[in-house]
């Protein structure tokens, strides 16, 4: 009877409870009907059976009477013996409304589910309606994630920008081109700023609404309450205090914490995702299986009716039949651009067959490329590359590349000296001599060399000739492929092969004409070359590891002070700061002195008398304490690993720079059309790279007069290249004793801008940057597009630049990679013929070309440079022997500085 009596009461309750609810109902649903026609039908048509009950509770107030009984299978009575069915002593409420209730929940769940989701999703729809009408421009631009992919690939294009300044900087300053180069840095440089300032101003304005929530959140609810007339108790209020708290942390700071990474990570998997999806090189080659494979027929190398291309679309090499036998020396020659570095590409396996045959027979390739590539480590493992080392054959490879001398020289530690990056501390022909040992320590069967020798002087590459490549040099049972624009080594050659616009020709017989004219410009050089020593120095020799600089522990405090002392600090602000700071810390500290006495005495007072209140706010801020604590960890761990890029920054912004850029007052103010004569005095001259090092030059004195042409001549090392770092002020003042006079004036009293400005110089390593071929030749827009054109045409380049759509504005890749090494070269010619200076200086500027484009750029010479006075750096022999004067060099000092003839006269 109690049972019954209890479940009846339940009855009650829950009828009176649906009452309640379909009041709100009735008054919820009228205030919705209002809001349009088309909301009345809808309800008007799912609420027709509730009408009669809503109208009679309009007429009357509703009692249990009115209202409609519940379904048989939720009647209390039958839910009591459901429940009591069970053994209540071996389970739990929770697993008894499970296995009672999990069906009607379910069916719940896939009508609620889809509610939820269309709510969540309704804001989301809206947003994308927004974007597709608002413009797609501003769209994009208006989130945070789309301003952190703007400045990624801002990012990327200003450190590409800035990584191929650093690359060509010596270039760079030979031309005073820095202005230039640095306004394109600054200019990438400030739209990276933009970018970041506006992501920058989401992250602050989340970090304002971070700060803000919880108050925001703690007002509207509790003013609301206030307002509605809700009772405002401990026990509902601080509750809700830290509700609002966690909800802040989780809603307002991860989640767009989330957010931000996530950005990060689209970005990098876009990266990815791009080159997982690029195209694996097909192999061009066609390979025997392994059981079938003949070691004799290693070595040889069959092409029949093949075309190769870079891009798949687009054909660039031709080859219709040719063979080469095992142990062949074949040489590779063709005009400049005609595709000699791509036919070794091609052999390689790095350009795509697009028709025909390409057959080496399964062999292995050694490969040393026109440009060396050196890797910052050892001498010796820039050879070894990590493999096992053999004695024996190191040796071997050593001395036929004449790399004994230079080792020689390194002192005890031979070998073993450190190489800079790109070989900075090493000659020109130095690092082509160690990137031809790294391809001769490898033990190929094929042997592929891009013309290595032009970077050499001629007795050294004869002497490379006939150690590695000759009928007795290390290579002579091995097939061995030449590129070469000395053609004085294709007289042993087996097999010639020229190349044309892209096309081979195989002839079998040498050209007679080339020998022939090379050979008598040999006979008149030739003795000049025994004048030279046999030993070499090297004359930018110097230690690249030096001690590391650690940052200790208290970089950060001391990083801080430098920062702050810099401008527009300066160490007066500095001072100021400190002292506010210190006085912030005082009124700080005293503040806190005074509220834990004002509160001691507060708890004295109040001894067993705490508040409810005072103790729930206790436990809700120490709830958050802990977090906090591990957030300032954090962040002040970070920021000591911060601070080391800030010391870096602030340590590269304190080294000195080049000195005199400007109006210095101990400077002399040359005329816009200095240097009018082209007179060049060298009196006393010595140079030096570093105070604590030795002389590169020594006590030189020569004298040039106005409009010769002089030639410097000497064994790789012997100071040639210092004098023109002499000449454009490379090395600080302290390191240099005499001086360079440039029509009686001294260079050291020049600013180097306008010093740098009034010097042409056509270096040996051709660098271009990336742009246009119209920036690359007038960066500043001095010249007009006719006077380009002009320039193009008288180094040949004219007809080449012509055939690209884009003409002058065709676009040059990052170093140039667009052009072959000898067009980078005839460029760089361009450019001085652009810039009509007196003073004109070659380094080595033909080893890069033909002997017939070496006629033409000598004819240029003649021609254009007739009026300027032109210091030339050769290997070449024949190129200075014209000359009115040769200087001879031999470990920094001068040996001979007289006519052609007159040095030959005196030492025969």
């Amino acid at each position: 009877m109690h049972k019954v009596d209890e479940s009846s009461s339940l009855l009650n309750k829950k009828k009176v409870s649906c009452a309640t609810n379909d009041y709100h109902q009735h008054y919820s649903s009228s205030l919705e009907w209002t809001e349009s026609s088309w909301t009345r039908f809808l309800h008007a048509l799912f609420w027709w059976w509730i009408k009669p009950m809503l109208y009679k509770g309009y007429k009357q107030q509703l009692t249990t009477d009115d209202l409609d009984g519940v379904p048989q299978i939720d009647k209390a009575l039958l839910l009591l013996e459901r429940l009591s069915s069970y053994d209540w002593s071996s389970t739990t409420t929770w697993r008894i409304v499970y296995k009672e209730f999990w069906k009607d929940y379910v069916f719940a769940s896939i009508l609620i589910i889809p509610r939820m989701i269309t709510s969540i999703s309704q804001p989301l729809l809206l947003r994308q309606i927004l974007l597709n009408i608002m413009n797609e421009k501003g769209s994009n631009t208006a989130s945070y994630i789309r301003y952190h992919e703007i400045t990624v690939i801002r990012t990327d294009k200003r450190v590409e920008a800035f990584k191929e300044f650093i690359n060509g900087c010596h270039i760079a300053k030979m031309y005073n081109w820095e202005k230039s180069l640095g306004d394109r840095i600054v200019e990438m440089r400030d739209n990276e700023s933009a970018s970041i300032r506006r992501a920058s101003l989401y992250r602050a304005l989340n970090m304002t609404i971070f700060f803000m929530s919880a108050s925001l959140f703690a007002l509207t609810t509790f003013g609301s309450a206030w307002f509605l007339g809700y009772p405002l108790t401990i026990d509902n209020t601080f509750p809700a205090l830290a509700l609002f708290s966690v909800m802040r942390v989780h809603a307002m700071y991860y989640i767009p914490l989330a957010i931000e990474k996530l950005s990060v990570i689209k970005s990098a998997s876009r990266r990815i995702d791009s080159f997982m999806r690029l195209t694996m090189k097909q192999d061009n080659q066609s390979r025997l299986p392994m059981s079938l494979i003949n070691e004799q027929e290693k070595g040889n190398i069959m092409i029949s009716n093949a075309s190769f291309s870079w891009h798949e679309d687009t054909r660039f090499l031709s080859v219709s039949n040719l063979t080469i036998k095992k142990g062949a020396l074949v040489g590779i020659v063709g005009p400049v651009g005609s595709g000699k570095s791509s036919f070794f590409a091609a052999i390689l396996g790095e350009m795509n067959l697009i028709n025909g045959l390409l057959n080496t027979n399964n062999s292995s390739f050694a490969y040393a490329a026109q440009s060396p590539w050196i890797i910052e480590d050892t001498f010796r493992n820039n050879i070894l590359l990590n493999r096992p080392l053999d004695q024996q054959r190191y040796r071997y490879v050593i001395h036929a590349c004449c790399l004994d001398d230079d080792i020689s020289i390194f002192g005890p530690i031979e070998d073993r000296i450190m190489i800079g990056e790109n070989g900075f501390n090493l000659s020109g022909g130095q690092r082509a001599r160690v990137s031809l040992a790294r391809a001769l320590y490898t033990d190929a069967d094929i042997y592929l060399l891009d013309d290595p020798l032009s970077a050499v002087d001629r007795k050294v590459a004869k002497q490379i000739y006939e150690r590695c490549l000759g009928p007795f040099g290390l290579l002579r049972n091995k097939t061995r492929l030449l590129a070469t624009h000395q053609t004085e080594f294709l007289n042993e050659t087996d097999q010639i092969i020229f190349l044309s616009h892209g096309h081979v020709d195989q002839r079998n017989c040498l050209n007679e004409s080339i020998i022939r004219e090379n050979n008598s410009n040999e006979n008149e050089t030739s003795k000049l070359v025994s004048l030279l020593d046999d030993n070499i120095s090297i004359d930018n020799f110097r230690p690249i590891v030096t001690d590391e600089k650690l940052i200790d522990d208290s970089s950060m405090f001391s990083t801080l002070y430098h920062l702050c002392s810099a401008p527009p600090f300066s160490k007066n602000g500095f001072c100021i700061l400190i002292i506010v700071l210190l006085l912030g810390e005082a009124l700080n500290s005293g503040s806190n002195y005074w509220l834990s006495i004002f509160t001691s005495v507060r708890i004295i007072q109040s001894h067993e008398r705490v508040e409810a209140s005072t103790a729930a706010l206790r436990l809700m801020n120490a709830m958050f304490v802990s977090l906090w604590f591990q957030w300032a960890l954090r962040e002040l761990s970070e920021s000591d690993i911060m601070m080391i890029s800030a010391k870096r920054i602030d340590e590269y912004s304190r080294l000195p720079s080049e000195e005199d850029r400007g109006g210095h007052k101990g400077l002399v103010k040359a005329s816009s059309e200095w240097p009018t004569e082209g007179k060049i005095k060298f009196r006393n001259y010595s140079l030096r790279h570093r105070l604590n090092s030795e002389y590169a030059i020594r006590d030189i004195n020569f004298c040039i007069e106005s409009g010769q042409k002089i030639g410097i001549i000497g064994r790789t090392g012997a100071g040639k290249s210092s004098i023109f770092k002499g000449l454009f002020r490379f090395v600080h003042r302290s390191c240099v004793d005499g001086e360079i006079l440039i029509d009686n004036i001294d260079i050291s009293r020049i600013a180097l801008n306008h010093l740098r400005s009034h010097i042409s110089v056509i270096p040996q390593q051709p660098i271009l940057f990336s742009g246009t071929l119209r920036y690359n030749l007038d960066p500043f827009n001095h010249y007009s597009d006719e006077e380009c054109w002009k320039a193009l045409a008288d180094v040949q380049l004219k007809q080449f630049v012509s055939n690209h759509s884009a003409g002058l504005l065709m676009s040059i890749d990052k170093s140039g990679k667009t052009l072959s090494i000898g067009q980078c070269q005839l460029v760089c010619i361009a450019r001085a013929i652009l810039k009509k200076s007196k003073i004109l200086l070659i380094d080595e500027a033909t080893a890069n070309v033909d002997q017939e484009t070496d006629d033409i750029i000598q004819a240029v010479f003649r021609d254009k440079f007739q009026d300027r006075t032109i210091l030339t750096i050769a290997h070449r022999l024949h190129t200075v022997a014209r000359h009115d004067r040769i200087l001879v060099l031999d470990r920094g000092t001068m040996v001979n500085f007289d006519t052609p003839a007159n040095i030959l006269h005196s030492y025969y």
